[in-house]
């Protein structure tokens, strides 16, 4: 099934949107006059049509107040002429434009492609546009671009597939393009109408060469669901690969509806005898949306269970600025920049509501809605203090010699006279 589909995507449709199909694709999806996907480039039709889907997209996803998965990955790469296959479990969070990815590795897996070495855990988070990650065992924290997220998380994997745009959502690489323009000399793109089932779906071509080589994107759209992508290839003339994926797509509350899952085959179109260059399915085994339950604090360092004092790099600065969790930074004392994981809850993970016996009680942070402004006054660590101790001990221990002597010397100048 999935293989005609593909064919069917990546070929020239035989049975392109007729004139009828337009017409009544239109009255059901505009409610107004006909709308007829041209061979053109970009007509006003096919905008005009490209903005509905982008509108009734949005307001899909804008229901889902937040999400939570779980499952687990499966995975076969093409690595040195052999098959590597590799296992894991995932979570999946969303609150808003939040989001956070958990992957465990099993213990007997070689790889995987995410980078989780077998046994380990590895968190991820994106919020504020910066991507935050933390391996569980570890006392280290990175923040960095928010690019980062896409590239190294599981998400990209549920819902996301144009890899031009750093891997980003496929409704929004069509947002992109309504935003940014066609140029007709390097890009077309078209809306079909496919029958399936005795369903409407609605299919997105689009080709540039925008990259230097011919690029092909399909993304097909069911309305009954959510207008949520079900079904999408990628080819690029640079790289001999043919990306498919398909999208397993649920009705995750009333009315609401997000992919939850997915199938992704990668295979060389020049050589059809060889294995795919790699195969990934994330399977949803629970979907829990719009119950509360999702807090911002998962969405940080300290959420994530980076402990209190552990050490942080954001590379989003130049140089690098580091501090330690729960503290101003040691460094740029007067740079007034946000720092959100010092206002999450310490009671929200086991690790950062336990610290060590030894460590001095840390202040209590302020509410926040999102963020902490960095304090401008400079507080040193206990140690510093101690050394400061230690040079006013023997500064008043120098002063009291050289006050001794001196006396004696007078004494002795009196005896003489």
């Amino acid at each position: 099934m999935a293989d005609e589909r593909a064919k069917r995507d990546r070929g020239t449709t035989a049975g392109k949107s007729s004139v009828l199909q337009a017409l009544g694709l239109a009255c059901v999806l505009l409610g107004a006059p006909g709308v007829q996907a041209h061979a053109e480039p970009v007509s006003d039709e096919t905008r005009q049509l490209l903005d509905h889907i982008m509108k009734e997209y949005d307001a899909n996803r804008a229901r889902t107040l937040d999400l939570r998965l779980t499952g687990t990955i499966t995975e076969a790469r093409l690595w040195d002429g052999n098959v590597v296959s590799g296992q894991g479990d995932f979570q999946y969070y969303r609150l808003g434009q939040k989001m956070r990815t958990d992957v465990t590795q099993s213990q007997d897996s070689p790889m995987l492609t995410l980078g989780v070495g077998p046994g380990h855990t590895l968190r991820l988070a994106l919020n504020n546009d910066r991507t935050l990650r933390h391996e569980p065992g570890t006392t280290f924290g990175n923040i960095s671009p928010p690019v980062n997220f896409q590239e190294w998380s599981a998400s990209k994997y549920l819902d996301n597939l144009a890899r031009s745009r750093a891997w980003s959502n496929h409704m929004d690489h069509v947002r992109f393009l309504l935003e940014r323009g066609w140029d007709p000399q390097r890009e077309s793109i078209q809306v079909e109408t496919r029958q399936e089932d005795g369903q409407t779906l609605l299919v997105i071509h689009y080709e540039t060469t925008r990259g230097g080589s011919l690029g092909t994107y399909t993304w097909v759209v069911d309305p009954r669901r959510g207008y949520e992508v079900v079904h999408a290839t990628d080819t690029r003339g640079w790289a001999p690969e043919l990306w498919e994926a398909e999208y397993d797509v649920r009705e995750v509350s009333p009315g609401v509806w997000r992919s939850v899952g997915t199938k992704i085959k990668v295979t060389d179109p020049t050589n059809e005898a060889s294995p795919p260059i790699m195969q990934i399915e994330m399977t949803c085994e629970s979907v829990a949306a719009n119950t509360g339950l999702v807090d911002e604090a998962m969405f940080t360092l300290a959420g994530m269970g980076l402990p209190k004092r552990a050490l942080v790099q954001d590379d989003t600065f130049d140089p690098p600025l580091r501090y330690f969790l729960g503290d101003p930074p040691l460094r740029q004392r007067d740079l007034e920049v946000t720092i959100q994981e010092a206002a999450a809850p310490a009671e929200f993970h086991p690790a950062a509501s336990q610290p060590a016996a030894s460590a001095p009680a840390e202040p209590q942070t302020q509410p926040s809605t999102g963020s902490v402004p960095v304090p401008k006054a400079f507080h040193p660590p206990a140690r510093t203090w101690w050394w400061v101790g230690l040079i006013f001990l023997v500064s008043a221990v120098i002063g009291f010699q050289i006050k001794r002597r001196m006396a004696a010397k007078h004494r002795q100048i009196g005896m003489k006279s």
